[in-house]
Parts: C-alpha cells; structure tokens; sequence
C-alpha cells in the first residue's frame, strides 16, 4: 500500500498541490478525487500482480513448453509427423527417395480464468493494515497456482491422450510399478527414459531426463538420494553425467498420493506438455478497472487467458507403488 501512497503524493505534487503535513490517508483521499488517479493506480496494481505472479514458486515450468502467442479461443491444433528420415545415398541421376509420414495431432483450447475485487472508497482511505496489498499480492500468486494446479491435475489424472491410451501405459514403456522411490527405482526410470525411441523408427529418440517431481513425504528421499550421486559400476562417464544432471521438482499439488513420484524430461529434448497463453498478455494475468460512479466503488477484474496439453507420452515415467 506504502506505494498507492507514494504514487498519490507524486500525483499531487504534479498538479501542484502541496502535500507537506498531510497523513498518508490524507493524500490518498485527496488525490483519489482526480480523475486519472483510479487509472494510474489500476497501473500500479498490474505491475504488482504481475511481480506475485512471476514469484510465486511454481514447478510446471521447467519440464513445459511454454506458447504466449495463441491468437483466439479456437482449438489449438500441434501435428505429430512420424517417419523415417534417414538419408539415403542417391545415385547419380537418379531421383532423390522421398520421405514418407504419417500424421498424428495433439491438441487444446484457451480458456478465462479469474476473480473479481471491489474496493470501496471508504476501504482505500481507511486502509491503514495493508489488506488491498495482500489481496493484490494474493491475485498474482493466485493466478500463478491456478495455472501450475492446472498442469498437475491433468498429470495426476493420467489422462487418455491423442493415440488413444493414458498418457501412462506400459505400451508406451513410460509407467513402472511397485516401485519405491530408491536408486534402483530411479536408474531403471532413466533408463526407460533413455530407451524410447523416434516415433516410426527404431532409432534412439536421444531425450534428456532431467527432473525427478515428488511429493513433500518423498523430497527428503529425493534430497538424499541425489545427494549420495549413486553411481552403479557397470555404469560409464555418460550415463553417470545423466544422473547426476538431475533435478528435484518438490510439488505439493502431488501430495495426495504421497508414494508417487515421476521422472520429466528436458524439454529441449521433447514436447511433454504444451501451455498456451493469449496473445497479447505476456502469459500473465491482466487487471482490467471498472468505476462504480454511483456508489463510490473501484471494481477490479483479474483475468488469466490459457490452456494446455499432453503432446509427447516420452517425456515423463511414472511410478505406482504397490
């Protein structure tokens, strides 16, 4: 709030009114009366919410792909082209082979999501303890959990994806069972990782593990067991720089199935789920102000523009402990 109070007194010193001696409710009552200050603190509630947003601790990002260009509601429409690409020597004058495809399409649509706050002029002059900063706060975090919620609701659900079979299947050589989070349990996920291959190809698909995602009951086994560097002997040099590349992801959203646990991809290496924002919104929400001239309101309107996908079964591997 100590930042409303500032941007009232620059306010009015720039329309010439002095501020010397007034209390901070007093400058807030006096400049709300201008006609662009609503605007300029609406301004200065966007960049607020914005900075909770980006702050908030969030783990979806680092195993998404991020698109902050969808242009409208439609569905959101990304081909998968399976084939068989190698080179081939050709001949002298002899046609070059052409590649054959087959195409498959994983896809989404953009959805609103937000809330709205009135604010009285009675709660901007007499708020003295803060609370439209801790709501304005509240909105950026708020927005920034709802979007990561999203993600692990449809991780969790283990959703049937664009092929027709859940996103984890033992024909997608992604899922393991009865299997305790423990070295083993994690050499044999990275090794399934490392395995899967191009689609339409027997040819390795080279994906990177990268992230070990666990509850809260499974991240101080997750903190111990990266800190150990468990390095089998049979394994070589690169393998063994695999493993220790590994990254704790400790998410709460996880905990109501505190055994399970999963391994994610880079996703320099592979697509594994695709979050799409408006075009326009930078991937984040946007504040909107709406005056109440006939009861003295401020009414503010929070909203968030996105949806989101599975595109590629071989960037995660699941657990499901007996």
């Amino acid at each position: 709030m100590n930042e409303l109070y500032r941007l009232a007194e620059a306010r009015l010193n720039a329309a010439g009114t002095s501020t010397d001696g007034m209390s901070d409710q007093e400058l807030f009552h006096e400049a709300i009366t201008t006609s662009d200050f609503p605007l300029l603190m609406g301004n200065s509630l966007q960049k607020r919410i914005k900075k909770a947003y980006l702050s908030y601790p969030t783990t979806y990002l680092p195993w998404t792909t991020q698109d902050k260009d969808i242009p409208d509601f439609r569905a959101v429409k990304r081909s998968r082209v399976t084939a068989n690409g190698d080179f081939e020597v050709v001949p002298e004058g002899t046609p070059y082979p052409e590649m054959t495809a087959a195409e498959s399409q994983a896809g989404y649509a953009i959805k609103k999501w937000g809330r709205l706050i009135k604010v009285t002029l009675e709660t901007l002059i007499n708020d003295d303890t803060g609370e439209i900063s801790r709501q304005v706060n509240a909105i950026g975090s708020n927005g920034a959990e709802t979007v990561n919620s999203f993600v692990y609701d449809q991780l969790k659900s283990n959703p049937t994806i664009y092929d027709g079979k859940p996103l984890f299947h033992t024909d997608h050589g992604n899922l393991g069972t009865a299997a305790a989070l423990d070295a083993d349990s994690l050499i044999a996920a990275l090794v399934a990782m490392l395995q899967q291959k191009k689609e339409g190809s027997n040819r390795a698909a080279r994906i990177i593990p990268r992230y070990l995602i666990v509850p809260t009951p499974l991240y101080p086994t997750a903190l111990k067991l990266l800190a150990e560097r468990y390095i089998p002997a049979e394994w070589n040099e690169d393998n063994a720089q695999v493993f220790k590349g590994i990254q704790i992801l400790h998410e709460p959203e996880l905990n109501d199935d505190p055994d399970r646990w999963y391994l994610g991809a880079d996703p320099v290496s592979v697509d594994t789920f695709e979050v799409g924002f408006l075009r326009g919104t930078g991937g984040n929400p946007e504040v909107f102000r709406k005056e109440g001239f006939d009861n003295d309101t401020q009414l503010y309107k929070a909203r968030h523009v996105f949806g989101g996908s599975f595109l590629d079964f071989r960037g995660l591997y699941a657990t499901i402990p007996a």
